[in-house]
């Protein structure tokens, strides 16, 4: 990633207003506000993705831990992966099949997971 990026993005004075910035950086320092977040394990991870999707069947479960891998453990794209998948109506191993087919996926490495959890909640 490109630190010079943050300075683009990240607001400078003020005192109102919240700002997210999710990074793969760990040594980025955002103020006296930063919280540095780490991936979840796999039983959180499940969990996330189960509620955000509305998920309890036990029939569901492996699929939900083979996205959870796919999605490196990364809460935000567990969260728009489950809420894509209760938005649109899809089981978890309908989206898991289309994560796959997606035309991007070929070049997924760690946080390019969001992106793509994103670009399908959005086409």
């Amino acid at each position: 990633e490109d630190r010079s990026l943050l300075e683009k993005i990240v607001p400078h004075g003020g005192s109102s207003g919240h700002f997210l910035v999710t990074t793969c950086l760990v040594d980025t320092d955002l103020g006296d506000q930063s919280m540095i977040l780490g991936c979840f394990n796999p039983s959180e991870s499940v969990e996330l993705l189960c509620r955000s999707a509305n998920i309890s069947e036990e029939a569901h479960i492996s699929a939900a831990n083979k996205l959870a891998n796919q999605l490196g453990h990364l809460p935000l794209a567990l969260n728009m992966a489950g809420s894509y998948m209760q938005r649109c109506d899809v089981d978890c191993a309908k989206y898991v099949a289309r994560y796959v087919e997606s035309e991007t996926s070929a070049v997924l490495l760690g946080h390019e997971a969001v992106a793509l959890s994103l670009d399908m909640s959005l086409n």
